[in-house]
């Protein structure tokens, strides 16, 4: 028996999903001003699943379908799309008093990004910084429209986005990425998002078994400015059978595996 399922155009959520984020960044920068400092330790925060539990509400109510979250439980019916949802990407860095940690929104319709929302609150000086993509919209930083990325020579001017602990290896990355700059931030969908409106030239992650929570939000940006995401190992990204090894996300050079 064929099942028919109502897929609407991606376009025509954004507004609510931009909505939606914008509280549940209110709700994380309110948390990260907490009298006392945010709670919860390691890597976990009370406010994550808070913020979850209130965007799968909204975002469900806004289009049911499946849901793969990193706080609740998931919801698998087999519906072509779902709903990627990180609550904080960088929590740990939260609870140490780091900023720059997001939150991460994407639909992914059959495997493959057609909106995403990325919403760091406590970046630019507490200003918050908000990159949002949707099939059929161009994309978007705090609002205003941004252009495609270009491909680019790896050289001294180069500056390559990895995450907050960076530095404790300065040596050995610099290195390793000579003669790029490197710029250190704890979340992936973040730095993903800062290398799709141009801020960086490139976003790297070297964790194993990444999740598509983690990044289906910062591909999307990446696709809204023709951009690429790979794995690590230059496998392609492919959302819906399993984990990643790591990523690097970029112009359309990486493509081509040069730089």
């Amino acid at each position: 028996m064929t099942r028919d399922f109502h897929l609407p155009d991606p376009a025509d959520l954004l507004e609510d999903v931009l909505a939606a984020v914008h509280q549940a960044g209110a709700m994380l920068w309110t948390e990260f001003h907490r009298p006392g400092g945010p709670r919860g330790q390691g890597s976990h925060a009370a406010i994550d699943a808070e913020i979850e539990a209130f965007l799968k509400a909204q975002l469900l109510a806004l289009h049911r379908c499946d849901w793969r979250g990193e706080e609740l439980p998931r919801e698998a019916s087999g519906h072509p799309d779902v709903w990627a949802v990180d609550p904080q990407d960088g929590t740990s860095a939260f609870l140490r008093g780091h900023r720059g940690s997001a939150v991460s929104v994407a639909l992914l319709r059959h495997g493959q990004p057609v909106l995403g929302v990325i919403h760091a609150p406590t970046a630019r000086a507490d200003a918050g910084d908000v990159i949002a993509w949707a099939e059929g919209r161009r994309l978007t930083r705090n609002g205003q429209p941004v252009g495609p990325l270009a491909p680019r020579r790896h050289d001294a001017a180069t500056v390559l986005a990895l995450n907050e602990q960076a530095g404790d290896f300065a040596a050995a990355n610099h290195a390793r990425f000579a003669p790029a700059a490197l710029r250190a931030l704890p979340s992936i969908a973040y730095r993903l998002a800062l290398t799709a409106v141009g801020e960086v030239d490139a976003a790297i992650s070297l964790t194993q078994g990444l999740d598509s929570y983690d990044i289906a939000a910062g591909h999307a940006a990446l696709i809204g400015a023709g951009g690429v995401l790979v794995q690590a190992n230059g496998a392609p990204v492919v959302h819906g059978r399993g984990g990643f090894a790591g990523c690097i996300g970029g112009p359309p050079f990486l493509r081509a595996g040069r730089g």
